[in-house]
């Protein structure tokens, strides 16, 4: 996916995919285990997905409207998988500060989706963890396992994920 995800135009033409059309196909994979999160953990989650995509719109706006650009909406999933990967318990203003930093370090400042080094969510989540002692992540369970299968089939069936990094790990 590396190679091509640069270029939008051949992206398009080899497989019909354009970045709008990812975006959306990321959101319906992420529905499943955003549904779990909030089930596990209750209504204290509802607050930690709303301040992850409050914070990623707010920048994502931002830099679009200095580089001239339409509204992008990829910085939704990476609200949604920084959701995902925190528990209910951390405070709002930590989730604002790693959700920024991670978001324009991670992958704003470098053009946005594709031009990165590292995915926002991961920068995000590594920002959290490593500067704010005592935080963890949130206890995975089997059923937060079996809700990511139906995005993975969609994502290996669109082409947006290859087997072979699924195998190599």
């Amino acid at each position: 996916m590396t190679g091509w995800i640069l270029d939008s135009f051949r992206m398009r033409q080899r497989t019909g995919w354009t970045p709008a059309r990812v975006t959306i196909a990321q959101l319906i994979a992420l529905a499943a285990p955003v549904a779990v999160s909030l089930a596990e953990r209750g209504a204290a989650q509802i607050a930690v997905v709303l301040t992850a995509a409050l914070t990623c719109l707010i920048w994502e706006l931002a830099f679009d409207l200095i580089r001239g650009r339409s509204l992008s909406l990829h910085t939704a999933t990476v609200a949604l998988i920084f959701a995902i990967l925190v528990p209910a318990t951390v405070p709002a203003w930590q989730i604002v500060v790693a959700v920024s930093l991670g978001v324009v370090f991670g992958e704003l400042v470098f053009g946005g989706r594709g031009y990165g080094i590292v995915s926002g969510a991961a920068a995000a989540v590594g920002f959290l963890v490593f500067s704010f002692t005592g935080t963890e992540l949130a206890a995975s369970s089997e059923i937060m396992a079996l809700a990511t299968l139906p995005g993975l089939a969609l994502l290996l069936g669109g082409g947006l994920v290859s087997w072979r990094n699924l195998v190599s790990v």
